[in-house]
C-alpha cells in the first residue's frame, strides 16, 4: 500500500499525480501540458503559454518549481546573453536573468481581519525571479524567489515590489494586511568538471550540486537586520559519466521539525497549482536518498539502467503520522 495514499494528506505533504488528464469527482478535467509562443527581442527571450518547467540544477527535483506538477500559463522573459557593466560593477553583473508570472487554480485564501478569519474564493499568481553568476568557466552561482499571492482588495499592483523583494521581517507584517503570500527562497550553486584525475570511478566528464532553500527570512544578527533562511531544505548530489558507464546520487532533505514545507496558513490547498504540488514531488515532510547507474556495452547502440530510492515521510504532532517507501 503506498503510504502517501492514506486519506487526511494534504497537497503539501502528497505525491505528485501522474498522467495528462484525471478523474475528479466524477468529472474529466483536462491539462494542457505544453502550449508555447515566444519571440526574440535582442538579448532577451519572451515566451508565453503552458510548459514544463524547472528551476534548480537537481537530478530529482527542485525546491521552487519542479516540473512535476500540472503546467499553468505563464510569461517569462529570460537575458539571452550576459549582462555587461563597466567599472567595479563588471564583477557583479549577472549571466542570466529569469522574470515569471502567471495566474494559479482558483482557491480557499484566508487572511486576518478585524473581526476574525475572512475567506475569499480567488486565483492568487505565481511570481518568480532567478539571477546567477558563473563564478568560474566550471562553477555557477544562483539565487531564485518564488510567491504565490493574493490580495483580499482583489489587486496586487501596489504590492509587487514588496512581494517580489521583501525586506526582513515582511511576512510578519503581513498577517495584519490584506495581503496573502507562501514564498519560496532558494541559493543553488553547481560544478561541472571534464577528465577527472581519480583512476576507478568515471572520470570523464561530471558535477555535483547543491541547492538549499527555505519558506522565509527571519531576522537575525545586530539588530535584526541580517536575513537568515528560516525552515531550511536542501537538495545535494553528484553525478559521474564515463563513455560506457555512469554513477550518479542525491540526497534531498525537506523535513522540519516545526514547519510544514509547502503548507501555507493563507492558502489551505498549500504551495500547489490546480490540485499539483508545483515543485519537489518529494513533498513537505520528505527525505529522500536515491542512486543510479547505467552502462553502455561496448559495440552495442543500447543502455541499462537501474535507479534505487528510499524516501521517508514524517512529521511529528500530525495526524497522518509516518510513511516510507522504497
Amino acid at each position: 500500500t503506498d503510504p502517501l495514499a492514506w486519506p487526511g494528506w494534504p497537497v503539501a505533504t502528497g505525491r505528485a499525480q501522474v498522467g495528462a488528464a484525471r478523474q475528479r469527482a466524477g468529472h474529466w478535467s483536462l491539462d494542457v501540458p505544453r502550449a508555447v509562443a515566444g519571440v526574440r527581442l535582442g538579448n532577451w527571450a519572451v515566451t508565453a503559454g503552458w510548459a514544463p518547467r524547472r528551476v534548480g540544477p537537481g537530478s530529482g527535483g527542485a525546491l521552487t518549481l519542479d516540473q512535476g506538477g500540472a503546467t499553468f500559463p505563464a510569461l517569462t522573459g529570460r537575458r539571452t546573453a550576459p549582462f555587461r557593466w563597466g567599472g567595479l560593477m563588471r564583477f557583479l553583473a549577472p549571466h542570466d536573468l529569469l522574470l515569471r508570472a502567471g495566474p494559479l487554480s482558483r482557491r480557499e485564501v484566508l487572511s486576518n481581519a478585524v473581526d476574525g478569519v475572512r475567506r475569499t474564493e480567488q486565483p492568487p499568481w505565481f511570481m518568480a525571479w532567478l539571477v546567477g553568476w558563473r563564478i568560474t568557466s566550471w562553477c555557477r552561482f544562483s539565487a531564485t524567489h518564488a510567491t504565490s499571492a493574493a490580495s483580499q482588495e482583489g489587486t496586487l499592483w501596489p504590492d509587487l515590489l514588496k512581494i517580489n523583494f521583501p525586506l526582513v521581517g515582511t511576512t510578519v507584517r503581513e498577517r495584519e494586511s490584506d495581503l496573502v503570500t507562501d514564498r519560496i527562497f532558494a541559493l543553488q550553486l553547481e560544478a561541472r568538471w571534464r577528465d577527472a584525475p581519480w583512476p576507478l570511478l568515471p572520470a570523464a566528464a561530471g558535477r555535483i550540486w547543491w541547492e538549499y532553500g527555505g519558506t522565509d527570512y527571519l531576522p537575525s544578527g545586530p539588530g535584526g537586520v541580517i536575513p537568515e533562511i528560516a525552515a531550511p531544505a536542501s537538495i545535494v548530489g553528484c553525478a559521474l559519466l564515463e563513455p560506457r558507464w555512469d554513477l550518479a546520487c542525491e540526497f534531498t532533505e525537506l523535513r522540519h521539525e516545526t514547519v510544514l514545507w509547502y503548507a501555507n496558513g493563507g492558502f489551505p490547498e498549500g504551495y500547489s497549482h490546480d490540485g499539483w504540488l508545483l515543485a519537489h514531488t518529494l513533498g513537505g515532510s520528505g527525505q529522500a536518498l536515491a542512486g543510479t547507474v547505467r552502462v553502455r556495452p561496448a559495440g552495442l547502440r543500447l543502455e541499462a539502467g537501474v535507479k534505487l530510492a528510499a524516501a521517508t515521510w514524517k512529521r511529528a504532532g500530525a495526524p497522518w503520522g509516518e510513511g516510507r517507501r522504497t
